[in-house]
């Protein structure tokens, strides 16, 4: 396959070159190197010369060769200008000749001219044959396949090769170094970019960066040892910097959200777990030696009904320790209610969060647990009143489950229903029949007054 390798002077195109000589021997140890590139000494590889009148031909050396030739457009054949003006050919035997014809004294001066003619026509004949010849290098190229030929042409600019050699040409390599740093990128192409810039990057088939190979000096002679003036790009660094940031935020952000949500979810879970091991309520004793265990919320939970019964009756016979508005016993605690109706709760309709207020009023419900739910993995449980209570998520989560607690409540509810009613259908009689009284005594009255003629 024939390769353009076209690059500014001063990329290390031949340094390049000479890395693909290193390889190629390496792995074609049996193949035959040309080059010419300067001071090439490179053991295995054949340095070849080239000038005007006399140039490389890779017709010469044997079939499978590996051709190199760098400034490919300083060579006649391959070079897109007219190298050939100053081509010239031996022309002593022409000379010569006209000299034998000038010296013949057996025709006339007609004669001798056409003779000269046609010497000079010979001469000229053969200075273009020679030119022709050199053409025929580059016109050839297309056959350099069939022979198992490789050649690679270096050139500076694409446009100094002639269109017949870019014709045979089957990769095309753009090399650029990078603000005088040693390393390049390398475009490679299908075809030939006789102009390269950013609309034809997009075009190439590989882009590879490459780092020079110092130790591949030794090898040539080349201006590649002299220092060349480095940059540093600002745009390009704050550009690499801004693409580092987004980077490490985006992959932060998702370790956050792949990683953060079970660590939450573990936090919350352990938290849930403690505050259950905190508010499960244990047995003690009581003020009066009962049995009695208090939830988080303050509640007392009793073993038996009996239990609960004795102990609001010891509660209820204490002397009080102060007078509410009522006349009832004050009450202390953040939940002031009892199993009794003789127990007032201090409670303030203007702050129904606070607790503990002058202004008493008398408990006529308990609260109890009248539901649950689930919402987004978060159970919450409710009153009757549908106030929410401080319960564990792991019994909210148990009461979901189907299975309800035992509610000592209720009852105790209906008793106290079933008692009141008697109490106010007897007062509800008491009042009719004062009411009937008064109008028997009015009615008397108003009798006794027309008799004595008052009304």
């Amino acid at each position: 396959m024939q390769y353009l390798i076209s690059a500014p002077p001063r990329t290390g195109k031949s340094l390049y070159v000479v890395n693909l000589i290193d390889k190629l021997s390496k792995k074609y140890p049996d193949r035959l190197i040309v080059t010419n590139i300067i001071g090439m000494n490179y053991p295995g590889v054949i340095s070849m010369t080239s000038t005007i009148n006399k140039p490389a031909d890779w017709r010469d050396w044997p079939n499978g060769t590996i051709f190199i030739y760098d400034e490919c457009h300083e060579h006649p054949a391959f070079s897109s200008d007219d190298l050939l003006k100053e081509l010239w050919i031996d022309e002593k035997p022409y000379d010569e000749r006209i000299s034998k014809i000038n010296a013949r004294t057996d025709i006339n001066s007609l004669e001798k001219k056409n003779l000269i003619d046609s010497v000079n026509k010979e001469r000229k004949m053969a200075l273009v044959k020679k030119k022709e010849g050199i053409y025929d290098i580059a016109r050839s190229l297309t056959l350099h396949a069939h022979f198992g030929f490789d050649i690679y042409l270096i050139t500076q600019d694409v446009t100094r090769v002639n269109a017949t050699t870019l014709a045979a040409t089957g990769r095309h390599l753009v090399l650029r170094r990078l603000f005088g740093w040693d390393m390049m990128f390398i475009y490679e192409y299908y075809e030939v970019q006789k102009y390269f810039a950013g609309s034809t990057r997009k075009n190439a088939i590989s882009i590879k960066l490459w780092f020079y190979k110092k130790n591949l000096y030794k090898y040539y002679i080349s201006s590649e040892e002299h220092n060349v003036p480095k940059t540093i790009p600002w745009g390009l660094v704050f550009m690499l910097m801004l693409l580092v940031g987004v980077v490490y935020t985006a992959y932060t952000k998702w370790q956050n959200g792949k990683f953060g949500n079970k660590e939450k979810a573990a936090a919350v879970e352990a938290s849930n777990h403690n505050n259950s091991q905190q508010a499960e309520p244990v047995w003690q004793k009581d003020e009066n030696g009962i049995d009695v265990k208090y939830t988080a919320s303050g509640a007392a939970i009793y073993r038996t009904q009996a239990d609960m019964q004795r102990a609001a009756e010891l509660k209820a016979a204490k002397p009080p320790e102060g007078q509410s508005l009522s006349g009832q016993q004050p009450i202390t605690g953040q939940y002031g209610y009892s199993s009794q109706n003789d127990q007032a709760f201090a409670y303030d309709v203007r702050q129904p969060y606070a607790t503990d207020y002058a202004v008493s009023y008398q408990v006529v419900e308990k609260p109890r647990l009248a539901g649950c739910m689930i919402m987004k993995n978060n159970c919450s449980c409710y009153t009757q009143q549908a106030t929410k209570i401080d319960m564990s998520q792991s019994d909210c989560k148990r009461y979901m489950s189907g299975d309800k607690p035992f509610d000592y409540f209720t009852k105790q509810q209906e008793q106290r229903q079933l008692q009141q009613a008697p109490v106010q259908y007897q007062a509800q009689v008491q009042n009719q029949q004062s009411v009937q009284q008064f109008d028997a005594e009015y009615f008397a009255k108003m009798q006794e007054a027309k008799k004595q003629g008052l009304i």
